[in-house]
């Protein structure tokens, strides 16, 4: 006896099974303004979605794949949000009009600022469900391969300067560390190289690249820092690089943070700085904008805020030497319809050499301490 339908959300599409006899596997896929998908033959949709559908019409097993769909045929899911720092309903527009010129996630965004608290944060933004969506295979966070000998030897330097800095704060002995957002465990393996007696672990939210850390022998919990399963007051040392401005709760996360830290423990990490010269000179092309992954933006003032608000003191914040800002900028222009070219991770061949270019103006900035990125060290008590 035919069935009628019954719709079931599969981010992020809607799947409902068609009327159809016992059985049957016919599937209508719809996406989330309505259209119907019709691929061009059979073997396309079943390549692009998998779908065991039970005698009871109840969603069994999905697995979908994105590539043999359009982009623009798969809009973001959104949702509005107001300060989750301190609560506060108002907010003002700060930068509108943003969007994402580096792997083409489709959708306009606007950064807004807290009325009380000044916390900067994206609304709309991706909803946790949708938001993986946002960062495609090729995302750069992702990709430890060669671009150039130019980019190896700055990311070289970069990884030799982070070390320096832990070791200020572990010295030689022995210490658990854990890499939050370690990606493929690039940086566990670089710092197993420089301290093997380092305790190391990581966690990565999307499952295909922890499972690459995984398979090196790092030990990679899959997941949120929220959902880890690792044992309170257990490390020494929480590397967050480049890692809260992703985060839909940044405060819930260093929450956790705290609690896994042992008494002396410190978190130290970078993020994006919208207190710096080449977001002012950029403006909706800034490269720390990186919309709609940069969920939140922060200045040293709202930093130090949330650290506190998370039980942790403050260390430092400071400006930091890196010109990467500043080549995503020339890079996020040029894309606008200028002289848009294939970016390859999203970058385009050029960017090494925007890096190297811009090194210049970016040590002007840190004299002034106005550089695109922040570096911070946070300290749980004893």
């Amino acid at each position: 006896m035919p069935q009628p339908h019954i719709p079931f959300q599969v981010n992020p599409l809607t799947v409902r099974p068609a009327m159809r006899e016992r059985g049957s596997e016919v599937l209508h896929i719809f996406t989330r303004n309505g259209r119907l998908i019709q691929p061009k033959n059979t073997d396309k949709t079943t390549h692009a979605l998998r779908i065991a559908v039970d005698t009871n019409g109840a969603l069994c097993m999905a697995k979908m794949s994105l590539y043999t769909l359009a982009m623009s045929d798969l809009p973001i899911s959104t949702e509005t949000v107001s300060c989750l720092v301190c609560g506060e309903k108002e907010s003002g527009i700060e930068a509108p009009d943003l969007r994402d010129f580096e792997y083409g996630v489709p959708g306009t965004y606007q950064l807004r600022k807290c009325n009380a608290c000044d916390q900067l944060f994206l609304s709309p933004r991706p909803t946790e469900a949708d938001i993986m969506r946002c960062y495609p295979e090729d995302y750069h966070g992702y990709q430890t391969n060669s671009i150039s000998k130019l980019y190896d030897l700055l990311t070289e330097f970069q990884m030799n300067h982070r070390f320096n800095k832990y070791l200020e704060l572990l010295g030689k002995r022995k210490a658990a560390i854990l890499d939050v957002g370690c990606g493929d465990g690039y940086v566990l393996g670089a710092l197993k190289k420089r301290a093997p007696h380092w305790t190391l672990a990581g966690v990565e939210l999307k499952r295909e690249i922890a499972e690459q850390g995984q398979k090196q022998g790092f030990d990679i919990f899959c997941g949120t820092l929220e959902q880890c399963t690792f044992a309170p007051a257990s490390f020494d040392l929480l590397i967050m690089n480049h890692l809260i401005e992703h985060l839909h709760d940044p405060l819930l996360t260093l929450k956790k943070a705290h609690e896994l830290l042992k008494p002396g423990g410190y978190v130290i990490g970078e993020a994006p700085n919208f207190d710096s010269l080449d977001r002012r000179i950029a403006k909706k092309w800034w490269g720390g904008h990186h919309t709609p992954r940069h969920l939140f933006q922060f200045t040293p003032k709202t930093l130090s805020r949330l650290f506190a608000k998370a039980g942790l003191n403050t260390v430092r914040v400071s400006a930091e030497m890196h010109s990467g800002h500043w080549a995503g900028s020339v890079q996020n222009f040029l894309q606008d319809g200028r002289m848009p070219v294939k970016l390859h991770n999203g970058r385009a061949a050029y960017y090494p050499f925007l890096l190297a270019f811009f090194a210049i103006p970016n040590a002007f900035q840190y004299v002034f301490k106005k550089t695109g990125i922040l570096s911070f060290i946070a300290h749980r008590p004893h």
